[in-house]
């Protein structure tokens, strides 16, 4: 119960505090086309999930990038996609 109360906590420091601040990093081109990588990605997550390792996971997402912003992924956006896309919210914009 205890860690469940912790892991509850921290999902919350970083829903209100850290995906905030990523946001405001995260540069114009790429806060654009957030919306269509998201899409795209709830699309191909479930899949990737069970299927992909970690260097295919990285290549679907800088493809993601890439189609939304016409130009390729740098390794910066690619770790600011990844801190902020939410498999919960995913699941709200699946129903």
């Amino acid at each position: 119960m205890f860690d469940a109360l912790i892991a509850f906590l921290v999902l919350g420091v970083t829903e209100v505090l850290i995906k905030p601040l990523a946001m405001a990093v995260v540069s114009r081109p790429l806060k654009r086309a957030l919306p269509a990588v998201f899409e795209r990605l709830d699309k191909d997550m479930p899949e990737l999930l069970q299927k992909a390792d970690p260097e295919v996971m990285t290549a679907h997402i800088a493809s993601a990038i890439a189609k939304a912003t016409g130009k390729p992924a740098t390794g910066n956006q690619i770790e600011q996609v990844v801190s902020l896309y939410s498999p919960i919210k995913a699941a709200l914009r699946n129903l």
